[in-house]
């Protein structure tokens, strides 16, 4: 069977049953689907996952489960990459970029957030230098995130402040809401 270059959302399962169930049981799913990348959603582990420091004891047997079945990862978090009236990117940006590496995934996906051009994208880079997970911007449906005009803006920022070299990390996600 031909593997498509499709990324399926573990919450098309429905947030009940993945949660029950556990994102990892979904992976022969998936493989036999013959798509070849997951996109797990952090809203949908169960809470008793993050106990302890971050829940990582059990995300490499996640990540080593997605590697053996041949699936690319991408981690989707419920995080504003920028908060109202901060010029540092979300605290807890660092934290969830751990999370994604440490369950295998190549990007990170979270939300814009609060962009209103008067931000520190050295320190968003700095951040990002530490991680080999690459991050997806995309639009949400908050009224700061679900318009052009900011996730434009952001481009524009980013493109200007850190040039060519540095974007490489940052990949446009624009995602309409429907």
């Amino acid at each position: 069977m031909s593997r498509f270059p499709v990324a399926i959302s573990l919450g098309a399962f429905g947030a009940d049953l993945v949660r029950e169930r556990g994102q990892a049981s979904f992976i022969p799913l998936l493989v036999e689907a013959g798509v070849t990348r997951i996109e797990l959603r952090e809203e949908l582990f169960s809470d008793e996952l993050f106990t302890g420091e971050l829940g990582q004891q059990d995300f490499p047997a996640l990540a080593q489960a997605i590697q053996a079945q041949g699936l690319e990862c991408l981690y989707s978090a419920p995080l504003e990459l920028w908060l109202e009236g901060q010029a540092l990117p979300n605290p807890q940006l660092e934290p969830t970029l751990r999370r994604a590496s440490t369950c295998g995934a190549a990007w990170l996906k979270v939300s814009l957030g609060h962009f209103d051009g008067n931000k520190d994208f050295a320190a968003l880079a700095d951040c990002l230098s530490r991680h080999d997970v690459q991050l997806l911007v995309e639009n949400d449906q908050t009224p700061q995130g679900g318009r052009i005009e900011p996730f434009s803006q952001f481009n524009r920022g980013r493109n200007t402040a850190l040039g060519q070299d540095h974007t490489r990390t940052i990949q446009d996600h624009w995602v309409l809401g429907m």
